[in-house]
């Protein structure tokens, strides 16, 4: 705790002065702190991005973000002194409870984030894609070596920027530092509610901290999109459509999407906005074309990279490039992904017609069964929310993007937690304009939201009753060691065999024997069980397009 801690203070003093120089540039006044905040993940996104393409995020990145913001608090150091300031001012007229409770959120934070990972995918592709990405940058053909990898996010690129993974740390916990960010925004009020109703819908963050903490042991990119598309939602339901609130949706929007490209319905709220606009609409237009030019570029650019496919998952346009992935490995890749949803095999799932597909997805095993049910029944209360609410536009229409967005991941693959990000949101807001005790009482609610995240760490044993997955059932525990420094990345342990493939030598994880797992072993890792099947099925392999891993992968046929 005690190193993570040291961490988020690094984390501070480079987003907060690079964040202030974005909102020099483009003219803004009167931003808060928490955009300040936002705005510098933006800007060293798009720095991580474009390094990635040519070097590996290694120390040379980070001393470059320093001398950035070094350079930045020369630029805005009235800026600076002036937020923290009135940070102070705010921070002294606190009561004893607004700081018993905001400690109780940091102590939590900071003890969940020395947690190893818990979700499935840190071991299958997490953990792996983030170290090619310290090492080497993006890679020609990554997923050649291993289909997972080309799922890389934007968030991850970000991850292993600010990773500091050359002190060996053990630290992917930059979702930690936003749930932080973003649970004290939640919790401390704020004078510009100017409704019971737009505070309690800032409060009602709170009460999915728990799961933002167990998603955030790992290098999630859930939670980032989960808290951007929260505070979207909250800037388009409450904030004046003005320019500067349109330029900052726009931005949190383009970040979003290069996170994540299923978050690309979140573009429809920047658009209803402009539309609606009467000042400054074409300004408003360009800006919102050229933060999505940036980051949909280098969205592009990476995919293209990294499996030949600039708008992967989608495989109707590619490149014609040696490291193209073979279409019939990425149809593996994309039928695997739609079986899980519903938690059998593909071959049984393809034999089921729509309505049994919708009973077998309803009646899910474990906690995954449970969220689905949730998911159906606020999926049909929000169709019934925005025609209800017809007469207020803003909250009708978020209703209705996330009906679309439903609809869209139903047809692709209905995974619970994809639905989430916007789930969420539509769901908290259609409550507490239905419900009058929920309003009056948000705050509350949200302090129990916070005390049951301690259950996390106190009681894991909850957890691993949920589901049925045996690989689940190991929760991650809080040791005393975690008190001084985080927890390794995975759960299992690195251990390894060396093997070889075509023109690569390569290390085999022995920890686990999980199909996809890469864990946290030397570059490359992959099961050879992986490996072999792809070669017997579909006569493919992976070999060096050179004589190293840095100069990429491409696949043969055997």
């Amino acid at each position: 705790m005690a190193v993570l801690l040291l961490y988020f203070i690094f984390l501070l003093a480079v987003i907060i002065p690079t964040g202030l120089m974005l909102v020099k540039l483009v003219r803004m006044t009167n931003v808060s702190f928490v955009d300040i905040i936002w705005c510098g993940v933006a800007t060293i996104s798009i720095m991580a991005g474009i390094w990635s393409l040519f070097s590996g995020l290694d120390f040379w990145f980070v001393g470059l973000v320093v001398l950035l913001s070094s350079i930045s608090v020369f630029v805005v150091q009235s800026e600076i002194r002036s937020r923290f300031t009135d940070v102070q001012k705010n921070i002294s007229g606190w009561t004893f409870s607004k700081w018993i409770w905001s400690i109780i959120v940091i102590l939590l934070v900071l003890a969940t984030g020395t947690l190893s990972g818990y979700v499935l995918d840190n071991d299958s592709y997490y953990i792996q894609t983030i170290k090619w990405l310290d090492e080497y940058g993006l890679v020609y053909g990554i997923a050649n070596w291993h289909l997972f990898l080309a799922q890389q996010s934007g968030f991850h690129i970000l991850e292993a920027g600010l990773n500091l993974e050359f002190l060996n740390l053990n630290l992917n916990d930059l979702g930690s530092f936003l749930t932080l960010v973003m649970m004290l925004w939640s919790l401390v009020p704020n004078q510009d509610e100017k409704t019971l109703v737009q505070k309690a819908f800032r409060n009602f963050l709170a009460i999915i901290m728990p799961l933002l903490l167990l998603l955030g042991t790992a290098p999630s990119p859930d939670v980032p999109v989960i808290l951007l598309s929260y505070y979207i939602v909250y800037k388009f339901l409450f904030l004046p459509h003005d320019w500067k609130n349109i330029f900052m949706i726009s931005l949190l929007t383009a970040l979003a999407c290069y996170f994540k490209i299923t978050m690309v319905f979140l573009g429809l709220f920047p658009l209803f906005m402009i539309l609606k606009l009467e000042e400054h609409k074409w300004k408003s237009i360009v800006h919102l074309f050229l933060i999505g030019l940036v980051f949909g570029g280098l969205f592009l650019v990476k995919n293209s990279i990294a499996s030949g496919y600039p708008l992967f998952p989608l495989t109707f346009i590619s490149w014609n490039v040696d490291w193209l992935v073979p279409m019939e490995m990425l149809q593996f890749f994309t039928d695997a992904t739609m079986a899980q949803a519903y938690g059998v095999s593909f071959y049984e799932l393809n034999g089921l017609n729509i309505s049994q597909r919708l009973l077998l997805w309803f009646n899910h095993a474990g906690m995954e069964g449970w969220l689905n049910k949730g998911l159906l029944l606020v999926i049909v209360a929000c169709v019934a929310g925005a025609i209800y609410h017809f007469r207020k536009p803003r909250l009708a229409a978020v209703f209705w993007v996330f009906i679309f967005f439903a609809v869209a991941l139903a047809i692709s693959s209905p995974q619970a937690r994809f639905f989430l990000p916007l789930a969420i949101p539509a769901a908290i807001a259609l409550c507490i304009y239905s419900f009058k005790s929920l309003r009056k009482y948000s705050l509350v609610i949200a302090r129990v939201g916070i005390i049951s995240s301690a259950l996390l760490l106190v009681l894991p044993s909850i957890i691993s009753s949920t589901t049925d997955n045996q690989r689940m059932k190991n929760v991650p525990k809080f040791e005393l060691a975690n008190l001084l420094v985080p927890a390794q990345k995975s759960r299992y342990n690195s251990a390894f065999a060396k093997a070889r493939i075509n023109n690569i030598n390569y290390y085999n994880p022995t920890g686990d024997d999980f199909f996809y797992g890469s864990f946290d072993v030397p570059l490359p890792a992959a099961q050879s069980e992986y490996l072999e099947y792809f070669q017997t099925n579909y006569f493919a392999s992976p070999e060096y397009r050179g004589d190293s891993p840095a100069s990429g992968f491409r696949a043969v046929k055997n």
